[in-house]
């Protein structure tokens, strides 16, 4: 029986630019999100200051985008 460090020595490794290259993309692409990601919250908490102590009230059709969307969050 092969231990885990025999299989990953057996898988070819990416060259270092290439590894570099994905690495530098995949944190843009993360800083990226946490950008949208701080606008989108930054623009609730301004439109909840704007709503004031008034609740929200949802249209069946609402409840069920907000519920497509959480299901793809998990």
């Amino acid at each position: 029986m092969s231990s885990a460090s025999d299989r990953l020595a057996a898988v070819p490794s990416l060259s270092q630019p290439l590894q570099f290259v994905l690495v530098a993309l995949a944190g843009w692409v993360n800083q990226e999100q946490r950008d949208v990601i701080d606008y989108l919250q930054e623009e609730n908490r301004v439109l909840r200051e704007q709503l004031g102590a008034r609740r929200l009230r949802f249209t069946d059709n609402q409840r069920r985008r907000f519920a497509a969307k959480a299901r793809t969050l998990g």
